[in-house]
């Protein structure tokens, strides 16, 4: 990535969301897409497992079958809001847990884990790391941070919780989302020095680098004022709040579906139409 740009990204993460990295820790991808798959290369290959809690992205497990590695699906209750539990974390990993690919707020939940969930997996990690003397390490996908909906209880970055989170945490986030930016293909991982000197090396032999007119343009939305976001963080909040509306009533009409939990962050909503189609 360009100087300007990764600096401008190290500056955004320690004045938003308090995490504090250096310009060199930053690798500009193609898109975040390309950003999470380099994560998984440098960190995984055969025998490793990595955690994908569900539902979660289509991409994720293609991206762990190419590496080598293996996945385990640890389900995610609708009841809880498809958020990940640290019970259900904890029962899920093994000697050969190497990740945990955290979505936050999640593609195609609209879940947003808050600080205290996220502690609470933290302190599995650092419990399991304790116990075994193998790091997990959480691949933290926030491309959709910004696109959240309760002012109440901003989102926080998993890398941000303490120095345990951020010795273990690869950071994704990029510009397709909040700022629509999708068909410039620009995004970014933050890791600590020698992940993201990996990561760095593995894309220099896939694509080099990231256009430098996309580049330009990603400094230009990262110095936007503070609320340019507002106005369309509110429509998408408000489209939300019109599709909750109409599938509530859909649900009443013979139980036609399960109302979903309100997503709380990206611009998803994923409904159960299980009766539907007369499943359990």
């Amino acid at each position: 990535g360009t100087p300007e740009l990764r600096a401008a990204v190290a500056a955004d993460l320690a004045d938003r969301k308090n995490v504090a990295y250096a310009a060199d820790e930053i690798v500009v991808a193609n898109g975040a897409k390309q950003a999470v798959y380099e994560a998984l290369l440098a960190l995984c290959g055969p025998g490793d497992d990595v955690i994908l809690p569900a539902p979660y992205w289509v991409s994720y497990p293609s991206m762990v079958d190419m590496c080598g590695a293996t996945y385990t699906t640890v389900p995610c209750a609708r009841e809880a809001g498809y958020a990940l539990t640290a019970d259900a974390l904890a029962a899920a990993l093994t000697p050969r847990t190497k990740a945990l690919v955290l979505c936050n707020p999640s593609n195609p939940t609209g879940c947003v884990i808050d600080e205290a969930g996220q502690r609470a997996l933290l302190q599995v990690l650092d419990d399991h790391e304790a116990a075994t003397g193998r790091r997990v390490w959480v691949i933290s996908d926030e491309i959709y941070e910004r696109l959240h909906y309760d002012a109440a209880s901003p989102h926080v970055s998993f890398a941000a919780l303490g120095p345990t989170a951020l010795s273990r945490t690869v950071t994704i986030n990029g510009f397709s989302k909040a700022f629509a930016m999708t068909g410039f293909r620009l995004g970014y991982l933050a890791a600590p020095l020698p992940v993201a000197k990996a990561c760095a090396k593995i894309q220099g032999q896939i694509t080099s680098c990231a256009s430098a007119l996309a580049q330009a343009a990603g400094v230009a939305a990262l110095r936007l004022p503070g609320d340019a976001l507002e106005a369309d963080v509110a429509e998408f909040e408000r489209r939300r709040d019109l599709v909750l509306v109409l599938l509530d009533a859909a649900a009443s009409k013979k139980g036609r579906l399960n109302p979903p939990p309100p997503p709380q962050g990206a611009f998803y909503v994923f409904c159960d139409v299980a009766p539907c189609l007369s499943l359990k």
